[in-house]
C-alpha cells in the first residue's frame, strides 16, 4: 500500500509579544547618574579600577569630593575625579551634587 505525500498546511506566523524585562533589583534602586556631577555621601570610599570589590583600589575619594559621572553598571558607577582619574565606585556611596 502506497501513501501520498501530504503536505501540511504552512501555520500562519504567531505575533510576537513585546516581553517586558525582568527589573534587576540591584540596579532599579539606584539613579542613573550619567554625566551628572555627584559627590561621595560616606566618609571615604574606594576608588577602583573596575566595577567590583575585587579589583585594584586607585585612590580613596573622601566625603563631599565631587565626581563626573561618565556611566553607570550594575551597582557602579564609572567617575572621573577632578584631577582626571577614572575608575569605578558603589553607587550607594554617591549622591547628585548639590552644587555643580
Amino acid at each position: 500500500m502506497h501513501r501520498k505525500n501530504v503536505t501540511k498546511p504552512l501555520e500562519k506566523p504567531r505575533p510576537i509579544k513585546n516581553r517586558s524585562k525582568p527589573s534587576n533589583e540591584k540596579t532599579s534602586k539606584h539613579q542613573d547618574y550619567y554625566l551628572r556631577t555627584v559627590e561621595i555621601n560616606i566618609e571615604k570610599a574606594n576608588l577602583r579600577k573596575g566595577p567590583a570589590l575585587d579589583f585594584p583600589i586607585i585612590t580613596t575619594i573622601y566625603q563631599k569630593q565631587k565626581l563626573t559621572c561618565l556611566s553607570n553598571i550594575g551597582n557602579w558607577a564609572k567617575v572621573q575625579t577632578d584631577k582626571g582619574l577614572v575608575g569605578f565606585i558603589r553607587s550607594d556611596a554617591i549622591s547628585v551634587s548639590s552644587k555643580p
